[in-house]
């Protein structure tokens, strides 16, 4: 109104009417300070400078001094140089962040985002922020959460216990297997045969004894005579199949 600023129910104190801008979902100011709103409760953004403060991209902000995730700064930044790499990832000509924590132990100069959540520099591979002892030489990124280097195999960045770096390798994502075991994700299928192991669709695969919707054996399923259907339908030679429940159809008759 012509006397307060209002974020949803909450009153801003002492905001300015005439000069109140909204700069983002949570942040805002006026001419003398900049504010934040986090759903619950309104303040004011410690030590940021209402002039110079801008937004950069989606939750980065910066003024004069330093740069800030929503109302968080990020210590030590330079303004300057900021870049953004990806909703997790940001560095200047210093250093390197994950969200508004610095990484004292990357190299900013030879950082490299990789995807899935890895990065590296010249020397170490990083998950979420994070240095790990995968060989950054043989890291290789297989799927989403799932990597492998020289060594090992990893779930994020822990060593998925059992497995077999060397033989290990994607049927169809997110199927894999090594020499030993198949595997949904990280998950290891109860029984599955690597050997005659296939993808079918992108939820199904089947060897030559079991069929599994995602990682979950369908009991009592025909893996020879398994097929997919589509929009989430199978079938073998006795029954039809939703996801991994047998449903009451005609397997002769059915259509979709």
């Amino acid at each position: 109104d012509k006397n307060h600023v209002y974020l949803n129910d909450k009153s801003v104190d002492g905001a300015d009417v005439a000069t109140f801008e909204e700069l983002g979902y949570r942040i805002s100011k006026d001419k003398n300070s900049v504010y934040f709103y986090d759903g619950k409760v309104t303040g004011k953004v410690a030590g940021a400078d209402s002039e110079s403060f801008s937004k950069v991209q989606d939750d980065f902000y910066k003024d004069k001094n330093s740069v800030y995730l929503n109302e968080n700064k990020i210590n030590g930044t330079d303004p300057e140089t900021f870049k953004i790499i990806n909703e997790i990832y940001s560095k200047d000509k210093n250093s390197v962040y994950y969200k508004e924590m610095k990484i004292k132990s990357m190299d900013s100069s030879t950082f490299q985002y990789l995807g899935a959540g890895y990065a590296r520099d010249k020397d170490h591979i990083f998950y979420l922020g994070k240095k790990t002892e995968l060989d950054p030489e043989s890291f290789k990124i297989l799927w989403y959460g799932i990597s492998k280097d020289k060594n090992n195999v990893y779930s994020q960045d822990r060593v998925l216990e059992g497995s077999d770096a060397e033989t290990f390798e994607e049927v169809g994502a997110p199927y894999f297997k090594d020499k030993k075991f198949v595997y949904y994700n990280e998950i290891k299928l109860k029984d599955a045969d690597p050997e005659t192991a296939k993808v079918q669709g992108s939820s199904y695969l089947s060897d030559k004894n079991n069929v599994y919707f995602e990682n979950e054996k369908i009991t009592g399923a025909d893996s020879s005579s398994f097929e997919v259907l589509g929009m989430d339908y199978s079938k073998d030679k006795n029954h039809i199949y939703f996801n991994n429940e047998r449903i009451p159809a005609d397997v002769n008759s059915f259509e979709i």
